[in-house]
């Protein structure tokens, strides 16, 4: 179902764009830091920084397909897909931190500035599925690029 819901938002994303020399995501200036910690076992340890002009910079410490800092360019769909997820999940409306009685889960920190303000969440357990869904889609597009 997850994965349903994951294709039908990038279907509408992607068939919404007002600009065709400009993408949804690139009409400010804003960027996304998403930091992943450690758990007891082999949770991947990571941060992932991606900005309006497509500007991917990834840093990988343990667990991860590739230790070490690399940057990429990423795709304007791309872009858009994580820009409209961010605005999805009503990013400044949510709470600055999701806890939970559970032991050893990573905790996810996104940062998101918009050019204007600036919010920094922590998720280690109880957040938004929305939250939950920027997570997967934006470690999947990170991930992808390692993989090339």
């Amino acid at each position: 179902m997850k994965q349903l819901y994951l294709v039908l938002l990038l279907i509408i994303v992607l068939g919404c764009k007002k600009n065709p020399e400009k993408s949804i995501g690139q009409e400010q200036d804003w960027f996304l830091l998403m930091e992943k910690t450690a758990c007891f076992g082999t949770c991947p340890v990571y941060i992932a920084w991606v900005n309006a002009s497509g500007e991917l910079t990834y840093k990988g410490d343990s667990f991860v397909p590739k230790a070490g800092t690399h940057e990429f360019q990423i795709k304007a769909e791309e872009v858009d897909l994580i820009y409209e997820l961010v605005h999805s999940t009503d990013f400044f409306s949510l709470k600055d931190r999701y806890n939970g009685d559970m032991t050893d889960l990573p905790t996810v920190y996104f940062t998101f500035n918009d050019g204007t303000k600036e919010k920094r969440i922590m998720n280690y357990y109880g957040g938004p599925e929305s939250l939950k869904t920027l997570e997967n889609a934006f470690e999947k597009i990170v991930f992808d690029y390692l993989d090339q």
